[in-house]
């Protein structure tokens, strides 16, 4: 298996209004959950590879107020990719190896709907609200590669009737 590294990720909004974040304490930049200084007996912090324990933040970046913040649950895969809109939703696109996820964050800091992406059904269970099955994604030992090339934006849609 190759190792993956997830370092911190600080990404704008387009018009640079909000500014989101994934920091880990295995990336020696933040206190873990409780508070404490990082574990530095952690595997992550050790070799700084497969981090885990990430803070995601939404911050206002007309005062760097902290809108809302959220921490990598349970069995959750680390992020690799964020994106936030200007209206202050973030996705979240987390790297797995045997599936990864795309996580939407309501600008009030609920997850709106959590999305599992795999190329065959998961072996282990999921707590994702769907499962997408894709035989195009390709499974390597570094993971799913499923965004090359790939682009992203937010667009707003007028309610259906």
């Amino acid at each position: 298996m190759t190792a993956v590294g997830y370092p911190d990720i600080t990404v704008l909004s387009q018009r640079q209004g909000y500014r989101a974040e994934a920091r880990s304490p295995e990336n020696k930049t933040i206190n873990q959950r409780d508070g404490q200084p990082p574990d530095a007996t952690t595997f992550g912090y050790v070799y700084g590879q497969e981090q885990r324990g990430f803070r995601y933040q939404l911050i206002d970046n007309s005062d760097a107020s902290v809108i809302w913040e959220r921490w990598q649950e349970g069995n959750e895969p680390s992020p690799h990719e964020l994106c936030v809109s200007d209206e202050g939703w973030v996705v979240i696109r987390t790297h797995g190896y045997d599936y990864a996820r795309l996580i939407a964050v309501s600008p009030a800091g609920s997850d709106a709907i959590t999305i599992a992406i795999g190329c065959r059904e998961p072996s282990t269970p999921i707590d994702a609200g769907a499962f997408i099955q894709d035989d195009h994604i390709a499974n390597s030992t570094a993971g799913l590669l499923w965004t090359l090339g790939a682009t992203h934006n937010f667009f707003r849609q007028d309610k259906v009737t």
